[in-house]
């Protein structure tokens, strides 16, 4: 499907039928359009506000296509409703803030972050896997003879996996996916940690940190390598003293895990 086609797209003309005048406007608005990126199986939702209206994308396939621009509403706001589901301050559009939607009619965990801009708030919608499909590496659709060589890394004691692509490339599913895979292993549990910003999905069996301002990065992993880990997954390297302690780790008997996007 082409940008044009996407502009043409069913969803984008039924959002257009919508009266940006009507009080249920907003509501009507996000519930069509949350319903359908998890049917399309859409990463993320950007809602991005111009002068004209909300500029609305969403990523397929790691592609960000564009649907077209909408009214933010009349009596209703579309992004206010976005932080109302949310649990976020509707009143607070000075600063970012981020929450989460669950909706188990939907069968997918949504998380929104907010970011103040010139021409008011910008919203992304993060939309989390439904955590009954791609459990495990067999089920990502890697051929073969990949799935039998990343099966052989993840039973190694130690070393260092990145995990890079560009942003819905399924980096954090194949993160996940491979933790899982860990963790059923025949061969005995294994102590496994992870420090990530934020956590994406909780992972029983894991000991799972986040990231905080009076947490960082830096001092997390200190005191995950005091817990007597064998595998680490770390959600980033932001920083020379991060680096040198995620090859320190991997060079002393521990298996690391590290998601980063692709660079080029």
């Amino acid at each position: 499907m082409t940008v044009a086609e996407h502009e043409k797209h069913p969803i984008a003309e039924q959002l257009r039928r919508l009266s940006s005048a009507d009080p249920h406007y907003a509501v009507s608005f996000v519930d069509i359009l949350l319903r359908a990126a998890v049917q399309v199986r859409a990463s993320d939702l950007h809602l991005q506000p111009t002068g004209e209206g909300l500029d609305l994308r969403w990523r397929l396939d790691g592609m960000l296509h564009r649907l077209g621009t909408f009214a933010s509403g009349t009596s209703s706001d579309i992004v206010t409703r976005l932080k109302v589901l949310a649990d976020l301050l509707t009143y607070r559009t000075d600063a970012p803030q981020e929450g989460r939607i669950r909706n188990p009619s939907w069968s997918s965990e949504m998380r929104v972050s907010t970011y103040p801009t010139l021409f008011g708030e910008r919203a992304v919608v993060r939309i989390f896997s439904d955590p009954d499909q791609l459990m495990y590496p067999r089920e990502l659709g890697f051929p073969d003879e990949t799935l039998s060589d990343w099966n052989t890394l993840l039973s190694q004691s130690a070393g260092v996996l990145v995990i890079s692509g560009p942003a819905g490339s399924g980096k954090t599913t194949t993160a996940y996916a491979s933790l899982r895979e860990l963790l059923r292993a025949p061969q005995g549990v294994r102590s496994i940690l992870t420090i990530e910003d934020p956590i994406e999905v909780p992972l029983p069996g894991a000991a799972q940190a986040q990231v905080s301002p009076t947490f960082g990065l830096s001092t997390a992993l200190r005191s995950a390598l005091r817990q007597d880990p064998e595998v680490l997954l770390v959600g980033e390297i932001r920083d020379p003293d991060v680096a040198r302690g995620v090859f320190n780790a991997a060079l002393t008997g521990h298996l690391v895990l590290k998601i980063g996007r692709a660079h080029v």
